[in-house]
């Protein structure tokens, strides 16, 4: 076993979480590592500075605090959005289709250069199929995130 393993997994062992063949196994690591025994030491010193101290009762008060905390976070979940989703998914949609007919016009210019009129008629034909597509898949987007 190596020391960082070890290492990991070195609390584990005193509190006798671990599995009887993996206690053996960092057993027998520290039997040969010096730095991981010290590791082992200090871990016991705090242990024992721990144990020494009494443990601390909570405030009566806790419970109604962290009660009161729960339903204030819970209010503020609640709290309607300023703008509606619906409205919010609109103006991102409509914000997608114009970015989307802009990139349609401009290919279509680049393209009407190249190719012949009747192709680029037929192209043009598609524009408001492209422009639908593009915000439909937009919203399907916006909505699934």
């Amino acid at each position: 076993m190596k020391c960082r393993r070890a290492e990991t997994i070195l609390q584990a062992l005193l509190d006798g979480a671990l599995p009887p063949n993996e206690a053996a196994r960092v057993r027998d690591h520290l039997a040969a590592c010096a730095p991981c025994r010290a590791r082992v030491d200090s871990l016991l010193l705090v242990h024992e500075a721990l144990s020494t101290q009494p443990e601390p009762e909570p405030s009566p008060d806790l419970a109604t605090a962290i009660m009161a905390r729960a339903r204030a976070e819970r209010r503020l979940a609640r709290r309607p959005p300023l703008v509606p989703v619906w409205l919010e998914g609109w103006t991102l949609g409509s914000v997608g289709l114009g970015l989307a007919a802009c990139g349609l016009v401009i290919s279509r210019h680049l393209v009407a250069a190249a190719l012949p009129e009747e192709l680029t008629a037929q192209l043009a034909g598609l524009l408001p199929v492209a422009l639908v597509s593009a915000f439909g898949l937009f919203g399907l987007w916006y909505y699934q995130a």
